[in-house]
């Protein structure tokens, strides 16, 4: 789902015949075929996703000079 810029780790679907991603119009949106679908990263647990659709978008960090990506 996404790369981590910095140290290299990535967001990712454990197994990736529950999900699909899908892109519309530059939004990204995950579709979780199976009753659920585990989400894994090197720094937090995995998490659980059950059967739906998402949107996935990068996190922001609010500055009062800018609103910038977080990096990973």
């Amino acid at each position: 789902l996404a790369h981590g810029e910095i140290t290299g780790h990535r967001h990712r679907i454990a197994d990736p015949a529950t999900a699909e991603i899908w892109v519309i119009g530059g939004d990204m949106f995950l579709n979780v075929l199976a009753d659920q679908a585990t989400l894994v990263h090197d720094e937090h647990k995995p998490i659980i996703l059950p059967h739906g659709t998402y949107r996935v978008w990068r996190q922001r960090e609010y500055t009062p000079e800018r609103t910038r990506t977080v990096m990973d």
